[in-house]
Parts: C-alpha cells; structure tokens; sequence
C-alpha cells in the first residue's frame, strides 16, 4: 500500500484541491507532509483564538496594557509597590 505522498502523485491531488474537498486521508503532490502538519498546527492555533475571543476572553496584550504592574497606580501616590500592596489588604483590585 503506497503512502499518502505517493498517492496524491499517482491520483494529482494538489493541495488547493484537497483543502477545497477536505480530503485528509491522501496527501497533497506540491506539498509536503511536514508542510502540511504546520499548515494544521496554524489553522488550530487560529481557531482557538477565535473560540476564545467568542467566549469574552481578552488578548494577552490588552490584559496586560490594564495590568497593575503596567498601570503603577502606587507611583501616583508616591509609594512602594510593596506598600501599595499592603495597604490594600484583602480589598477587591481597583
């Protein structure tokens, strides 16, 4: 039995043809199958994203542009990080 490269030469499955079919079972002649491993791995990458997003989940960047550690509202009041810290106690984050 040939493998899945060997096949796609046989039947000319390129790889245009075979996202558009969503043939996954032959591989494609003008691409390779290491190629076509990293093509998934973005593609899965991406759709996570997306599922995230479409739950509310923020991106990282805009997490940490609002992030205390960016934002130093102890710099405001002239104090140490460690004693802003303290001071707030056990209250909620601001």
């Amino acid at each position: 039995m040939a493998d899945a490269d060997a096949l796609s030469k046989v039947v000319g499955l390129d790889m245009e043809t075979r996202t558009r079919l969503k043939i996954t079972s032959i591989g494609a002649f003008d691409c390779l199958r290491g190629e076509r491993k990293q093509l998934a791995k973005i593609k899965h990458r991406d759709r996570e994203a997306e599922r995230r997003r479409a739950r509310g989940q923020i991106p990282r960047e805009e997490y940490e542009a609002k992030s205390m550690s960016r934002t130093r509202p102890w710099a405001t009041l002239g104090i140490s990080r460690a004693t802003w810290y303290r001071a707030r106690g056990n209250a909620p984050a601001v």
